[in-house]
C-alpha cells in the first residue's frame, strides 16, 4: 500500500507552513493527525516490504553431501545445499524457517 499523494502534500503543506509562521490551534491538530496517518501508511508499507524478504544464512557441516541431502532434503526453508570439500557441506537456509543450531544439531553424534 503506497502513501497517497494527497496525505504526502499535506505533510509538506504543514511542514513548510511551520517553517514561514507559527501554526495555529487547528491547523497544529490538523498537522499531528496528518503526520499519524503518514507515520501509519509508512510503517504499513514497510512492514509488507519486510514480510517478503528472504534473508539467507550459510552454514558449514562436516558432513558428506549425501548425507546432508537424505538429513535435510525435505526441509521447508533449505535453499541450497552443496559440497564446498570432502566431508565438508554448505547449507543455504532461510532464517525465518532456521538457524544454524537447529541444523548443526540434526547431525550430531548421538
Amino acid at each position: 500500500m503506497a502513501i497517497s499523494k494527497e496525505l504526502l502534500e499535506k505533510v509538506n503543506y504543514y511542514g513548510k507552513l511551520s517553517k514561514e509562521r507559527e501554526l495555529t490551534k487547528d491547523e497544529k491538530e490538523e498537522q499531528l493527525k496528518v503526520r499519524a496517518e503518514y507515520l501509519k501508511e509508512f510503517r504499513l508499507g514497510m512492514k509488507q516490504v519486510l514480510d517478503n524478504v528472504d534473508v539467507l544464512k550459510q552454514v558449514t557441516v562436516a558432513k558428506s553431501l549425501s548425507e546432508v541431502k537424505s538429513t535435510l532434503k525435505a526441509e521447508d526453508g533449505i535453499m541450497e545445499i552443496k559440497q564446498i570439500g570432502f566431508n565438508l557441506t554448505e547449507v543455504t537456509y532461510n532464517v525465518k524457517h532456521h538457524d544454524a543450531n537447529s541444523i548443526i544439531s540434526k547431525f550430531a553424534i548421538k
